[in-house]
């Protein structure tokens, strides 16, 4: 399968860009993009492939995705049951260098760096 590049669209002014996911199923192509991901998962479940790996999501699951690791979310739902996520995406170089100078955020430059694997944090809330 091969990985398309996918152009995240956010406002001039803006550093970040957030949407909401809502539908029937989770069904975004397999894709990569330049920005780091934090996708949130609200309700549903389904299989995610990220790099070279595959697993199981469910709600409340939270990822930290890399630069450039392409990525899939995927799973038809139950009758009554919704497919809802909340999803940032950002350049780390949009924040002109802000992980890596301030100490405040040495510990968030580290997870950004270790997310080129993806990082998940199960049931995150």
């Amino acid at each position: 399968m091969k990985a398309r590049r996918e152009h995240v669209h956010r406002r001039i002014s803006q550093s970040l860009a957030c949407f909401a996911v809502d539908g029937d199923c989770f069904d975004a192509p397999y894709h990569f993009h330049p920005e780091i991901e934090i996708a949130l998962i609200r309700e549903g479940s389904g299989t995610r492939i990220i790099g070279d790996a595959m697993a199981s999501f469910q709600c409340r699951d939270l990822c930290l995705i890399g630069e450039n690791l392409p990525h899939l979310y995927c799973g038809q739902q139950p009758e009554g049951v919704r497919a809802r996520a909340e999803v940032i995406q950002f350049s780390r170089e949009e924040w002109g260098g802000l992980f890596d100078t301030l100490p405040e955020m040495r510990r968030i430059a580290e997870l950004l760096d270790r997310s080129g694997r993806a990082l998940r944090f199960p049931d995150a809330l």
